[in-house]
């Protein structure tokens, strides 16, 4: 198989595989990464920059995307956000073991999920299954979508805001959509479903970010539940409480 080059080439070996994005400017990086994703099967697109990342994501089906915080022409950051609001397309960021901030607020802006250097390739190659198979399963079940929610007159309600899952949006009572990640919104999904229970992080982390265990300094629980609170204002009867020590209820 095949690897692209840092001008944005992908492989073209195995179309019907899922195409994974790798944006990191330094060699080594590249090529370890490389050599992970295709083990597990995964056709392979190469950026060394913002630029390059963004000519790829406009022309290619990515399913993932890989990405260094710190690159040669711009902050990997303003790619996270970019892609933080298409359901369709995964995001990992990749930083340094002492980037703590750089991961929260990478988190903050819509990542799905991270992994440090130096990295563990079994963990990377798991985190690597797991958000292709969520990704392929969203996919796989958006069918053909109807006009724009008007006025809160479909779906969930919510407060003032009306939740449509066939769009993985939320609308306020003008129409207007919510700016929620895909994992702010896999976070209402989860507390709405079980609006009255408490949810555990441990339990909120298998539905929103897939199965395994959490560990106890994972912060991004905390961090969706944030962006909900300051995006949808919500208040009582509904609004999202912190049970503590345990995790959080939506009334």
């Amino acid at each position: 198989m095949g690897v692209g080059n840092g001008n944005g080439r992908t492989d073209q070996s195995g179309a019907e595989s899922a195409l994974v994005l790798i944006v990191e400017d330094e060699v080594p990086v590249q090529e370890l990464v490389s050599q992970i994703v295709q083990r597990e099967k995964f056709r392979v697109a190469l950026a060394d920059s913002v630029r390059s990342a963004e000519a790829i994501l406009e022309s290619e089906d990515v399913t993932l995307a890989l990405i260094d915080l710190t690159l040669r022409d711009g902050n990997g950051l303003d790619l996270v956000r970019r892609l933080s609001m298409d359901p369709m397309v995964g995001t990992i960021i990749m930083s340094g073991a002492a980037d703590d901030m750089d991961r929260i607020i990478g988190l903050e802006v819509g990542a799905d999920d991270y992994v440090t250097k130096p990295f563990n390739n079994r963990e990377l190659a798991a985190r690597l299954r797991r958000h292709a198979a969520r990704i392929q399963f969203i996919r796989g079940q958006s069918g053909p979508t109807s006009e724009p929610v008007a006025n809160g007159k479909a779906g969930a309600s919510l407060g003032g805001w009306t939740i449509d899952e066939s769009r993985r949006a939320v609308y306020d009572e003008t129409g207007d959509r919510a700016a929620l990640s895909d994992a702010e919104f896999r976070t209402l999904i989860s507390l709405f479903r079980n609006q009255g229970v408490v949810m555990s992080r441990d339990g909120l982390y298998r539905e929103v970010v897939g199965p395994g265990a959490r560990d106890p300094l994972d912060r991004r629980i905390d961090v969706y539940v944030s962006g909900l609170r300051k995006k949808l204002k919500l208040n009582d009867p509904h609004r999202i409480r912190t049970v503590h020590g345990v995790g959080y209820i939506l009334d």
